[in-house]
């Protein structure tokens, strides 16, 4: 191992013996041992600290703690701190550590020699009573800081006052912290430059600071310049807010965001739904990439390659205080993730949820609180979005966020916090009588607004904002705009911080040909010996259409009518049609028993939800009859009898985009279920509710329709659909299987 550093960091040695007499200097640190891999077995050659611990051994600087353990987690005591700064000292101006013997307690003679050389004269809290307690990494830095000749801490780095987020220049050991960041000894814990004076340090950060002291080669650059770098930032949405704030009554918002930035124009994401929205606030990409929907209840996955800014900020700060509070528990539930010690919390009112994030604020010290409130959702539903009713609870909730902005300003936090409200989406039903709704793409669904205050914030209006940019607002006010994934989307808009414009948006795509692809290969024939009666049975089938070419139903036992203009183009198998500018209605009546419905799907996107397939009027839920209706994150299942509604949501592959999909729809009378089942997976299964149990799942329509619904005027569906199938029994985990070999269905890697 080549030469790195000399310095003494010994906890317990015996006296090191030197000859003559040595000017002082950082020459005077020798080596002494040499360091393998099997000192320490608890030291790894790709931990950051290898080199450090490894130089500290190889110069008889600092031992383990016994059993071939350095403990590189554990934290120093004010005793070994003293000890440490002790032989130092002694090392630099005498080359010799002769002078420590032993004594009782065995710091005691480190800590009369720190006394009299000086180095613990300049505390001005002194030192605490009791030696053995961890140090704190501020005294820790001002002990070691005065145990070297202020010309050894030559100025390299840009630091100016107040530039260390946690530190300002007249706090405690403030002095002693700025020199070593400014000589490039440390250059904080985080991305941001954050110190944490308050915490404990532990020994591998010890070993690496102590190297950078001894030997000026290994000291950082760093520049924090006149960037300020927040210490909190809280995000409070307000479920169906949308645009509306502007026109109620708002006096808590007005005197937070007088000098902030504004935009009531910014826009949501299509479906206009909350886990959509809400999904993309939190983690920088469109729905269809993050596939979350209102059904979620398992926790977001860890592994995934669209992260949260929750799970970024625990990354690169694994001890600071995250959480996130809300009325609409979803959010805790599926859509943050549930490994990375975020405080969670919900109630079932706006004014509990605020009392449980004052409660909160009173004991923990937050770099990031996202909060929920769900009231004017509820609000806009019963009464119409925009009418009085949900202006007056948008006042209500205005004196909530008040409450919270107070007691942060109370606390002594809002100084240091960028404070941002937002909503997920507006609604409908403004100016009419009834309830609103919201989840298509109109104006008053998709417009929201956007505000965000802070002591770097410029005052004026922000342009061309999405929810998905308030993820990149997170990491820019933190300092962690390094950590942004390349799969976001996200970016922070011109017109919040002054010099930072948004530039062009970044788009993602998934990695090519890693869906489905046969074009160019034939159905096989009735008569192979391998077509689909032969892998499911031709029992089973009430009617098959492999659109090569026409509508035909190859069992003739069903008519078949083309709606609109198709076109057949290469298919899964063969030739498959695109149902852009049309639809096919097929006489297939469900009744009340159990079937099955399956079909390829290749679309890139789709506005609104528009039916897969469907033998009722999709223009209200309510409408006798089903749907299975495509929104781009996931796909609706939804069915009426002229009175009641049952409805679930299921995510769709995120990569959806890249080939085909294939889809079944399982209706399992005797079991209870709906389910669904997608590119040949597991089978989602959903309860059907009471009212459907024993009901006809017939509609308005003569049948079955694919690619539009029963009126064949809704949503356009951009979409080729192939292998068209209606089977007469609820397809079983066997059957799908067997549907996979036919297809012959691994992925494309």
């Amino acid at each position: 191992m080549k030469k790195t550093i000399a310095f003494v960091l010994v906890l317990v040695m015996t006296a090191v013996s030197s000859i003559g007499i040595f000017a002082e200097g950082l020459e005077n640190f020798t080596q002494r041992d040499e360091y393998t891999d099997s000192v320490f077995n608890d030291v790894k050659a790709d931990d950051w600290f290898y080199e450090n611990v490894a130089s500290v051994y190889e110069y008889g600087l600092m031992n383990g703690k016994g059993a071939g353990r350095f403990d590189p987690q554990g934290n120093i005591t004010v005793a070994e701190t003293l000890t440490i700064a002790a032989r130092l000292h002694a090392i630099y101006t005498k080359n010799s550590t002769e002078e420590f013997t032993k004594s009782s307690p065995w710091y005691q003679v480190y800590a009369d020699y720190c006394e009299a050389a000086g180095i613990t004269a300049a505390l001005t809290e002194g030192l605490p009573d009791d030696l053995n307690e961890q140090a704190s990494r501020g005294l820790f830095a001002a002990i070691l800081a005065n145990s070297f000749p202020e010309s050894e801490f030559a100025e390299k780095n840009n630091v100016p006052d107040n530039a260390i987020p946690d530190v300002d220049i007249g706090d405690e050991y403030a002095a002693d912290i700025y020199r070593l960041y400014r000589s490039g000894i440390t250059i904080g814990s985080d991305k941001q430059g954050n110190f944490y004076p308050e915490r404990s340090i532990r020994r591998s950060e010890v070993a690496a600071i102590i190297t950078r002291i001894v030997d000026p080669s290994l000291r950082q650059d760093l520049d924090l310049g006149e960037r300020y770098i927040y210490k909190h930032v809280v995000i409070i949405g307000v479920d169906g807010g949308g645009a509306f704030f502007q026109e109620a009554v708002t006096p808590n918002l007005d005197r937070i965001f007088a000098d902030g930035a504004v935009t009531y124009e910014a826009q949501t994401m299509h479906p206009s739904i909350s886990a959509q929205c809400w999904g993309s606030l939190l983690h920088g990409v469109l729905p269809e990439f993050h596939g979350l929907t209102n059904s979620a209840s398992t926790p977001y996955p860890m592994d995934s390659e669209f992260p949260s800014f929750f799970r970024l900020v625990r990354e690169s700060d694994p001890d600071c205080d995250l959480a996130s509070f809300n009325n609409w528990n979803v959010i805790n539930e599926g859509i943050i993730e549930n490994e990375i010690n975020v405080y969670k919390d919900h109630a079932d009112s706006d004014e509990a949820v605020t009392q449980l994030i004052i409660n909160y604020l009173r004991g923990h010290d937050p770099k990031v609180l996202f909060v929920q409130y769900d009231s004017c959702d509820h609000t806009g539903h019963g009464s119409g979005y925009g009418n009085q009713p949900h202006l007056d609870q948008i006042e209500r909730v205005d004196a909530m966020i008040g409450q919270v902005y107070d007691e942060m300003a109370e606390n002594g936090m809002i100084e240091d916090t960028l404070f941002i409200v937002t909503a997920d989406h507006g609604g409908t039903g403004k100016g009419q009588e009834g309830g609103g709704s919201h989840g298509g793409d109109s104006p008053e669904e998709m417009t929201i607004m956007i505000a965000v205050a802070g002591k770097t914030v410029q005052k004026g209006t922000i342009a061309d904002a999405e929810i998905r940019d308030i993820s990149a607002i997170v990491l820019y006010a933190l300092g962690l705009e390094d950590m942004t994934p390349e799969t976001w989307t996200s970016r922070v808009p011109t017109g919040i911080f002054e010099g930072v414009e948004a530039g062009e948006r970044k788009e993602y795509v998934f990695p090519e040909n890693i869906r489905y692809t046969h074009e160019g290969e034939e159905t096989p024939a009735l008569d192979s010996g391998r077509s689909i009666f032969d892998i499911v049975g031709r029992e089973n089938i009430e009617m098959y259409l492999p659109l090569d070419g026409d509508t035909t139903d190859v069992i003739d036992d069903y008519f078949v009518k083309e709606k609109g203009k198709l076109y057949f183009v290469d298919g899964y198998y063969g030739q498959g049609a695109d149902v852009t500018d049309g639809g096919i209605l097929t006489y297939f009546r469900p009744e009340n028993r159990s079937f099955s419905v399956s079909c390829w799907v290749k679309t890139m996107a789709a506005s609104g939800d528009p039916c897969i397939f469907a033998n009722k009027d999709w223009r209200s839920g309510t409408n006798y009859g089903f749907v299975l209706a495509f929104r781009g994150s996931d796909i609706k299942f939804n069915v009426g009898d002229g009175k009641n509604r049952m409805d679930h949501e299921f995510s769709v592959p995120k990569d959806y985009r890249n080939g085909w999909m294939h889809v079944i729809m399982i209706v399992d009378r005797e079991a209870g279920t709906v389910g669904l089942c997608l590119d040949f997976g597991e089978i989602v299964t959903v309860p059907i509710t009471d009212e459907f149990k024993e009901a006809s799942f017939n509609g308005t329509g003569l049948g079955i329709a694919f690619g539009q619904d029963s009126t064949f005027s809704y949503d356009k569906f951009p979409a080729t659909l192939d292998e068209l199938v209606i089977y007469g029994k609820a397809l079983t985990a066997e059957d799908v299987a067997n549907l996979k070999t036919y297809y012959q269905a691994e992925r494309t890697e």
